[in-house]
């Protein structure tokens, strides 16, 4: 799964549709396995986050001042588990 992330990625494909062309490879390795994975993509020239989950713990933003907060993403369901969409968020 790491190798589809990583050519999807450099396709500029967008983190929800990667997600799920990810789920698409992910079920035809193994019925019985799921993975979790969070897809996340800088763009300097806006300096905006486009984030997109698939069943992944939230990730856990710090600001300048150190604090933490967790960001609000839709968790999705698990890599390979057969349920798209992927929905994103973007964070300034």
């Amino acid at each position: 799964l790491r190798t589809v992330a990583r050519t999807l990625m450099a396709l500029d494909i967008a983190p929800e549709h990667t997600l799920a062309r990810m789920d698409l490879a992910a079920r035809d390795l193994d019925d019985d396995q799921v993975a979790t994975c969070l897809c996340a993509v800088y763009d300097p020239a806006t300096r905006e986050y486009t984030l997109a989950s698939a069943g992944h713990p939230p990730p856990l933003l710090v600001d300048a001042a150190g604090r933490a907060a967790y960001v609000d993403v839709p968790p999705g369901a698990p890599l390979g588990s057969g349920v798209i969409p992927y929905t994103s968020v973007r964070l300034a």
